[in-house]
Parts: C-alpha cells; sequence; structure tokens
C-alpha cells in the first residue's frame, strides 16, 4: 500500500503546484470577464452577423473575446446567435475565438508553457478562424445549416440588462459573473491538474517521445515535415480523449510538450478544447448528426492547418521556446515565499472579496447568467 501511495501522493503534490502556480491568473482573468460580462453591451452585434463576409467574422470574433467562456457556455452562446439570425460561420467563428481568444487562457499560458504560447495562441486563433471560415464556404452543406436557423427562428429578441460601474449592483454583477465562470470551470480545471500530475509523475518522456513522431530524417529548412504533421494531426486527437475542456486542458498540454509532442502539435491539442466528445453530443442536439459531424470535421482540419501554420511561421522567427523535464518543472516548486505566493495571497482576497459580493444583496445581478451563459 505504501509503495503505491508514493506515487498518488507525488501525483498530488505536481497537480496541487500547478494549480497554485496559476492560481492568481486565473483570479484576474475570470475577474476581467466578468467585468466585460456586466459592463460590455453585445446585443447590439449580433444583428450585424447575418452574412459570412470578412466584417461579420471580424465582429464575431471581437463579441467573443468580450464573452470569454468555458466551451460549454460558448457553444450555448454560439447556437442562440445562430437562432437569432446569425450565419453559421460568424456563429462559429464567434465560438472559436471566446475558448481561445480570451484572458484566463493567455495568463495560464504565459505561467506554464511562456509568452511564445500566449502569442501562438492568439495569432493562431485568427489563424484558425479563418481556416474555418474558408473550409465551411468550400465544403460544408450552408443551405442545411439555413434550413436549421429557420426551424430555430424566434419573433421576439430577448432584451440584454447591462450593469452600472458606479453603482455597488453593477460590481455585484461583476461579482455574479465571475462565480459562474467558477462554478462552470472548476471541475475542468481540477479534473485538468490532477491527469496532468498523474501523466507528469507516472508516465515517462519516452511514452510521448514513442506516441509523437520525434525524427524521421526528413527534414525542409531544418524543419521535420511529417513530424510537424503527424503531431498537429495527433495532438487534437489526444484532446478528444481527455475529455478536459478550457483552461484546464493548459496542465495537459504543458505535459505534452515537455514530453515530446512539438509547438505545433501542442496548439492544435489547446484548440481541439471544442472538439471533445460532450461537446460533439451537444452539436448532435443543436444541428443534428449530419452537421454536427460537419462542424466537428471542419473544426478538427482547421485545429491541424493552424498548428502547423503556426508551427512554420514561429520556426520562422525562431520563437520555439525551450522544452524542460517535466519533474524540473517551475510549478513543482512554487510553495515558497516568491512572488506567486504574494499574488496568489492578494488574488486570494480579490476572490474572497467578489465572491461575497455575489452572495450579498438583491439577486437583480443575475442577469449576467441568463444573458452571457445561457444553456
Amino acid at each position: 500500500m505504501s509503495v503505491m501511495l508514493l506515487p498518488v501522493g507525488k501525483s498530488l503534490y505536481a497537480a496541487a503546484g500547478m494549480f497554485w502556480s496559476m492560481f492568481w491568473a486565473l483570479v484576474l482573468g475570470f475577474g476581467l470577464s466578468g467585468v466585460i460580462i456586466a459592463f460590455v453591451p453585445k446585443r447590439r452585434f449580433i444583428r450585424l452577423l447575418g452574412k459570412p463576409g470578412p466584417k461579420e467574422l471580424g465582429l464575431a470574433i471581437s463579441l467573443g473575446v468580450v464573452s470569454s467562456s468555458c466551451s460549454y457556455a460558448a457553444a450555448a452562446m454560439s447556437r442562440n446567435l445562430f437562432k437569432k439570425g446569425a450565419h453559421i460561420i460568424p456563429a462559429l467563428a464567434f465560438l472559436l475565438a471566446s475558448t481561445n481568444l480570451v484572458i484566463e487562457l493567455s495568463a495560464v499560458l504565459w505561467i506554464m508553457l511562456g509568452w511564445q504560447f500566449v502569442a501562438a495562441e492568439f495569432l493562431g486563433g485568427i489563424i484558425l478562424v479563418f481556416l474555418m471560415a474558408v473550409l465551411m464556404r468550400l465544403f460544408a452543406p450552408l443551405d442545411a445549416f439555413e434550413i436549421k436557423q429557420r426551424e430555430y427562428a424566434e419573433r421576439s429578441e430577448d432584451q440584454e440588462v447591462l450593469s452600472d460601474p458606479r453603482t455597488l449592483d453593477g460590481w455585484r454583477a461583476v461579482a455574479r459573473a465571475f462565480l459562474v465562470e467558477w462554478q462552470m470551470l472548476w471541475k475542468d480545471i481540477a479534473l485538468g491538474v490532477v491527469i496532468a500530475g498523474v501523466l507528469m509523475v507516472l508516465v515517462p518522456d519516452h511514452f510521448w517521445q514513442s506516441l509523437f513522431l520525434q525524427d524521421t530524417g526528413t527534414s525542409a529548412g531544418g524543419i521535420n515535415v511529417f513530424q510537424l504533421v503527424e503531431n498537429a494531426m495527433l495532438g487534437p486527437i489526444v484532446s478528444v480523449l481527455s475529455f478536459v475542456c478550457s483552461v484546464g486542458n493548459i496542465p495537459l498540454a504543458a505535459v505534452l510538450f515537455h514530453g515530446g509532442i512539438s509547438f505545433g502539435g501542442a496548439i492544435s491539442f489547446i484548440y481541439a478544447d471544442l472538439i471533445i466528445i460532450p461537446l460533439i453530443l451537444i452539436y448532435r442536439k443543436d444541428y443534428g448528426w449530419r452537421l454536427a459531424l460537419w462542424i466537428t470535421g471542419i473544426f478538427y482540419a482547421s485545429m491541424v492547418g493552424a498548428g502547423i501554420i503556426v508551427d512554420l511561421l514561429f520556426h520562422a522567427l525562431d520563437w520555439i521556446p525551450a522544452r524542460h523535464v517535466m519533474g524540473e518543472m517551475e510549478g513543482m516548486h512554487l510553495f515558497e515565499i516568491n512572488y506567486t505566493f504574494w499574488l496568489n495571497l492578494a488574488f486570494l482576497g480579490v476572490a474572497v472579496l467578489l465572491v461575497w459580493l455575489a452572495k450579498s444583496g438583491p439577486e437583480s445581478g443575475s442577469t449576467s447568467k441568463e444573458c452571457c451563459h445561457e444553456k
């Protein structure tokens, strides 16, 4: 029994270390997300998304950025945009942006993997949306989506209620949005760090190096082409099998990258939180099996393509970050008095204050959940 407890304890310690390293970033990201949800008007954008042009895609991306959320809530919001008249392509662009071009994701990426991953996630997110739009136009049965939209047609439009940042009730709305984000994401975050901790301790690097192609002897300009393509294709498949979405898959991406997956493969893995099996079932419920499979297939192809393009670009710029041995990752050595300790202490106070605000006063602030996280 004691022999079994040793790796279990190490795995839990590793998971706790990763969560400790990103706690303050999560509070900061969810807090800023709450501010945007409570104070930034979004309803007016919906009426401008009826076509699949570049302008509409730009607006969809902007709306997605200010509506940052977990994958499940983002899927529900994307569906509601579609129901209210948005073309399927901008609706899906919103879905991709609201889960990839978000503050909390960038903060955690910076902490766990470095600024290069933040830059790649943002740039690759734009490429991802562009590839999705092109593939949807070329291959998807857009007429079938229009038929589905007519079936969804609604005569009335809900009134968006925004909060006033000059009032206490306005900040209670921010706090409630912050609490909603935590309630939706804590399970995925916990699952992600626990799985990552187990993989870090129990799975040796040579396993990942055998799973992901390392060196075939075929290169172009110093880049192993077969490795680049194979890793980018395999990364999303591993993500699908992990069942972890949103910020929760960043610790797993760190394990994979430091274990041997290519830079582009890690990026495509991070994008693939939108094609995990539970979300595919949601797409099936919203659009039917045929259209759900089209969405999933086009998302997968776009994620692979974006990972490859970002990898090539960052190789050309010499921006590929260095790998580290997993057992020596910074997240394993942060239980000490340093800047992370003080940041976590400060943001713990912020979190406690926001939770207190969310649970105090009248229930008028519940609009944030209803408007922005409808399920």
